[in-house]
């Protein structure tokens, strides 16, 4: 069944390696943005990743927790596994250590490596609506990825910003 997407229409005309080469892009960008994660917050405290810039700010507790998140829902959707996530609650994390988010972190990747592969170019083309989202458009698979994607790498920008500014992670 064609996508009513016009970027999903010319999706539909993507070969199986086409499709592959996508999504091993795909994975390979995610697998960068689990790196950085790592690398941002293993050496922090519970002070400094539970600390918020300012008011309405996120921590990177709940930055980790939104991301990692987003991604394992949008894997997810598009490998047709029904999805657990609570995204209202990823916004109340208050406490957390480096350990219980390095933890989240390698959730998000052994869903990807588990799913990625399950993800074809129907998969690609065929519109989605994440459970959670907000926005209840359908958007072609690779919209959802991409955006995803997007949406995990403006959020590490934020977990570098926070981290340098946090009073408790200056040495």
């Amino acid at each position: 069944m064609p996508a009513s997407h016009p970027v999903g229409a010319n999706i539909d005309r993507m070969g199986d390696s086409t499709s592959a080469d996508f999504m091993q892009a795909f994975v390979d960008q995610y697998r960068a943005v689990h790196r950085a994660i790592r690398e941002q917050i293993s050496h922090l405290d519970p002070a400094a990743l539970g600390w918020a810039p300012c008011e309405g700010a996120n921590s990177i507790a709940v930055l980790v927790t939104h991301i990692t998140g987003s991604e394992i829902e949008a894997v997810r959707t598009l490998a047709g596994v029904a999805s657990d996530r609570d995204r209202p609650s990823e916004f109340e994390v208050r406490e957390a250590d480096a350990e219980s988010l390095l933890a989240l972190v390698d959730r998000a990747e052994a869903t990807l490596a588990e799913l990625a592969p399950k993800i074809g170019a129907e998969q690609l083309a065929a519109d989605h609506v994440r459970p959670a989202s907000l926005d209840k458009t359908p958007r072609p698979g690779v919209h959802v990825l991409m955006h995803s994607l997007a949406h995990a790498r403006e959020h590490v920008g934020q977990i570098m910003l926070t981290r340098q500014l946090a009073p408790q992670a200056k040495g």
